[in-house]
């Protein structure tokens, strides 16, 4: 299995083909899609089971001169990434699931350093060693149950 988390980089500002573009637009929407969709084919050609995973809202410190947050941090962009996994899991019925990152670490649906009394983030975007095991004992037997649910189903077509 592969469970893949993506996000960063691709709600940063892009230039496509002259024109600056964003995640949440057609164009840089599009070729983000292809992109999942060739990862996920590369997977797929190795036999590997494949998870996408959401990415969870940000709140780095930096802000911008005028004391707002760079685009890229914005939970607009957090939210149109993550439409576009589950579109993209979705355009995979039975080949591709989700597990929702973002949920776990945002269960409020906003940005949250602090979950069950753990700081998960020490910058306000990567996840803290306590974060990380954490999200472990919340993602691994989500990844498991994913696993005998895919291999049950592959039992019963035998």
């Amino acid at each position: 299995m592969v469970a893949l988390g993506l996000g960063r980089w691709e709600v940063t500002d892009h230039l496509l083909d002259g024109q600056w573009v964003h995640v949440g637009e057609p164009a840089w929407d599009d070729h983000l899609a292809a992109d999942l969709q060739s990862a996920i084919a590369v997977f797929h050609g190795f036999g590997a089971r494949v998870v996408l995973l959401t990415m969870p809202y940000v709140d780095p410190t930096d802000r911008q001169p005028d004391g707002l947050p760079w685009s890229e941090n914005l939970p607009s962009r957090v939210r149109a990434y993550n439409a576009l996994v589950w579109q993209v899991a979705r355009a995979h019925p039975g080949e591709v699931r989700v597990i929702d990152l973002n949920r776990m670490l945002s269960p409020g649906g906003t940005y949250t350093a602090t979950f069950d009394g753990v700081d998960v983030r020490y910058d306000g975007i990567h996840i803290s060693q306590a974060g990380g095991q954490l999200l472990q004992s919340r993602i691994l037997p989500e990844v498991a149950r994913i696993g005998l649910e895919e291999e049950t189903a592959a039992r019963a077509h035998v």
